[in-house]
């Protein structure tokens, strides 16, 4: 079932509660927003997943990107996400410290940053129909590897 909220809406399956926040990453007051929407959904546990999806494109080229757009793209894209993952950190740290499961897993806590092709060095030949060269620069750091809680 699908229920509004305030910043985002939540869907139940059973026992099960999937909430969706929105929020402007490039922008700490809206996080600490999110932050405290999340606390009130939790009623004092742990969060077992943070999944950061923001990001901006701007159709720009090497020959037509500026600066201002660079930090811009780098300010959402990489910046957005850092400060999303320290804020909530507390909270995944809790549901960390209160799972029983061993190893690490969803159901324990994590943070999933989500890409795309056009972020990938490896798959530049394939995607580069739209050069986007901010939005690239960007994106590229969140294919690395995961790290423990």
């Amino acid at each position: 079932m699908k229920t509004p909220l305030p910043g985002g809406y939540q869907v139940s399956h059973g026992s099960q509660t999937l909430s969706f926040v929105s929020a402007d990453v490039a922008d700490p007051s809206a996080i600490i927003n999110a932050v405290k929407i999340v606390e009130g959904k939790l009623n004092g546990a742990g969060l077992n997943l943070l999944i950061n999806n923001a990001g901006i494109y701007a159709p720009v080229t090497l020959e037509t990107v500026d600066s201002e757009e660079m930090i811009r793209a780098y300010k959402t894209n990489a910046v957005g996400p850092l400060l999303m993952a320290q804020a909530f950190l507390p909270l995944l740290k809790k549901a960390a410290r209160e799972s029983t499961d061993k190893g690490l897993s969803c159901s324990k806590a994590a943070i999933i940053n989500i890409s795309t092709i056009m972020g990938s060095i490896e798959k530049t030949s394939e995607s580069f129909f739209k050069p986007v060269i901010s939005y690239r620069c960007s994106k590229v750091w969140r294919l690395g590897p995961c790290l423990p809680l």
